[in-house]
């Protein structure tokens, strides 16, 4: 299957041997970016700022991230140490990252309750949109409008997450 979002404000599941829609799902905004967060479940981020996170069995009623931005989400990448999946293991759970167009970038947990929410925010960019982003399993890597791409290390943030409480 393959899961596209549209500038209309729609997340769709597209059978790729079939090539017949599976299935389609009103977003709160325009989408710019889809990710796989588990076996079941994806992670669309929009124009408005939203983050909505989709389960495969109840596709109709999404899990709106919040996450306190109205900048729009460009690009998002599930972070490489998030636990694994397996069956019995729930995957809401998973961490992922969000890029901007204010330029920040931020490691989401969606699972936290919003007193209990970490949020580790990458810097360097000086306001210019993070237009993507992309892991070796050691480092996270942004690649701006201003033209250069920043390399960070996923130990040290994996670090400042653990030791820090909630924000």
């Amino acid at each position: 299957m393959l899961v596209v979002t549209t500038e209309d404000g729609k997340v769709h599941g597209v059978g790729v041997q079939s090539r017949s829609n599976i299935f389609s799902a009103a977003l709160p905004s325009a989408g710019n970016s889809v990710i796989s967060t588990g076996l079941n479940t994806f992670a669309v981020g929009c124009q408005g700022g939203q983050i909505c996170q989709f389960d495969l069995r109840k596709i109709l009623q999404p899990k709106e991230i919040h996450y306190a931005t109205t900048s729009p989400i460009l690009s998002l990448l599930t972070h490489p140490r998030s636990p694994s999946s397996n069956p019995t293991t729930d995957e809401s759970n998973k961490l992922f990252w969000v890029a901007k167009s204010d330029g920040t970038v931020a490691l989401i947990n969606p699972s936290l309750d919003e007193s209990e929410k970490k949020i580790i925010q990458l810097t360097g960019s000086d306001c210019d949109p993070i237009y993507q982003m992309k892991h070796d399993g050691s480092y996270i890597y942004t690649a701006c409008r201003d033209g250069l791409i920043r390399k960070y290390s996923i130990t040290q943030v994996m670090k400042t997450y653990e030791s820090n409480p909630g924000q």
